[in-house]
């Protein structure tokens, strides 16, 4: 009988010619409607795509869609708490979520 632990088990994976490792980053998780998106924009410095499946990039930012109304924002880890900061000012009076996720994996 096959090890059901083992099956749900993670492969291993090491960095190796093909795989790097990248820097730590900050993480923010962004909900919300059109204005919440624009507000984003202007704060965060980086486009934030309304369209499926992209992703926009400038220098070490980059906003991801993950939803119709979900953007995953990364930036260096640096930029941490004054991203927070900058971004929770940009969106105040604006129905929206912003949930720091830099830790989660």
């Amino acid at each position: 009988m096959r090890d059901l632990a083992l099956l749900r088990s993670p492969p291993l994976v090491t960095a190796s010619d093909v795989l790097e490792g990248l820097p730590p980053s900050t993480r923010y998780v962004l909900r919300g409607g059109t204005e919440v998106r624009a507000a984003a924009e202007a704060a965060f410095g980086v486009g934030v795509a309304p369209s499926a499946c992209r992703a926009l990039t400038r220098g070490e930012r980059s906003a991801l869609w993950l939803g119709p109304d979900e953007w995953l924002l990364i930036a260096p880890a640096a930029e941490g708490p004054p991203l927070g900061a900058q971004l929770a000012a940009a969106l105040a009076g604006l129905p929206h979520s912003l949930v720091d996720v830099s830790h989660r994996q």
